[in-house]
């Protein structure tokens, strides 16, 4: 073989043994420090939330192009709205997945300080904050910070927007609870409401059209819960041990279509990593469930709109289609990863497009 065969014979083995190059669908953002992502649901504009940074700057945005691409030079660095901008090291922490009331234009952030007992000291730092967003769904200003009655006491581990309820969620480490929003948006000081009998969940979802919340207590199991006003209305929970899998980083690893009847939860036993169960009408689980292999994923992710599963682990990210009933079928797509460790995943289902937030440069 001549030596230029034989150079076109290991490019072609290399290119084999990656796999096919990542679709362009793929946007990296290549931010070492970043924990969590977040898209405007109407602007293009892309919320980063950071974790441990080493200047006084956790939240990051990228404004986006007509095709959902970062824009170069986009990048705008915020300022620290929750220890004032100091660098003291007792005060880092980790900014969860940033909520949006995009009518009101508001950004809901909160931190898991690294040291709760120093980062609370002070009462000057807050435990929520809202910022304003101008036209173009940038951050202006605090508009209003809230501390709860929870605040230095347990950890705080993420919180969503509900509109169509005017309240807040806040999951804390072994609490759940919501704090009501007034006309503008704005969190109520006095108006914290804690949820009794709904116990200890980080990763979770909520289906306003079934009124539930599904969610992940701890590592290990699964939980189903309906509110009434101060309390749980309806439960169902399921233990099952997981082998000590990370559900932490990234985050979410649970998901549900309404539109399937079809609960997702990523789980860690070899040939069984992917569990699915069927729901009713109403959100409830019903039978046994089904497993699916997808290898040793990380985290999961889905585009119920284009019917398709994305399975990813820090080397690679499979694509599997979905048939008529909601499961993954035939074999999956595989491309290699090439962008160091994977900090969260972002599926856009409005354009399709997957943003990973990773270490390094693709």
């Amino acid at each position: 073989m001549t030596p230029a065969l034989l150079l076109l014979a290991l490019a072609s083995a290399m290119r084999a043994e990656q796999g096919p190059p990542v679709p362009s669908k793929v946007i990296f953002v290549p931010l070492p420090q970043a924990y969590s992502l977040t898209k405007h649901p109407t602007l293009p504009v892309l919320y980063v939330g950071c974790s441990h940074s080493p200047e006084p700057k956790y939240l990051v945005t990228f404004r986006l192009d007509s095709e959902g691409k970062l824009i170069a030079d986009s990048r705008r660095d915020w300022p620290d709205w929750f220890t004032g901008g100091g660098k003291n090291p007792n005060l880092i922490y980790t900014l969860w997945r940033p909520a949006i009331w995009p009518e009101k234009a508001i950004l809901y952030l909160a931190p898991s300080p690294g040291y709760n007992a120093h980062f609370y000291t002070s009462t000057n730092q807050p435990e929520i904050v809202a910022v304003g967003l101008d036209a173009d769904g940038l951050p202006t200003r605090p508009l209003r910070s809230l501390r709860t009655a929870f605040t230095g006491r347990i950890s705080l581990m993420g919180l969503r927007c509900d509109s169509t309820t005017r309240r807040l969620y806040t999951s804390y480490y072994n609490q759940f609870g919501w704090c009501e929003l007034d006309e503008q948006g704005l969190p109520v000081f006095d108006r914290f409401q804690t949820v009794s009998g709904a116990g200890l969940f980080w990763d979770w979802v909520q289906v306003p059209a079934w009124q539930r919340w599904f969610v992940i207590p701890g590592h290990d199991g699964l939980g189903i819960h309906q509110l009434a006003d101060h309390g749980v209305k309806f439960s169902q929970n399921l233990y099952f041990p997981d082998r000590g899998y990370d559900h932490s980083v990234p985050c979410d690893n649970i998901e549900v279509s309404a539109q399937f009847r079809k609960l997702y939860l990523l789980r860690s036993f070899p040939g069984k990593e992917l569990m699915v169960y069927s729901l009713t009408r109403e959100g409830r689980l019903t039978g046994l469930p089904r497993f699916f292999e997808l290898g040793a994923a990380r985290a999961i992710r889905f585009d119920f709109q284009r019917g398709l599963l994305y399975a990813f682990s820090n080397e690679w990210m499979k694509t599997y289609r979905l048939d008529e009933h909601g499961h993954p079928f035939g074999a999956a797509t595989v491309s290699a990863l090439r962008c160091g460790e994977l900090r969260d995943i972002l599926v856009d289902e409005i354009t399709g497009k997957v943003y990973v937030a990773c270490t390094q440069p693709p």
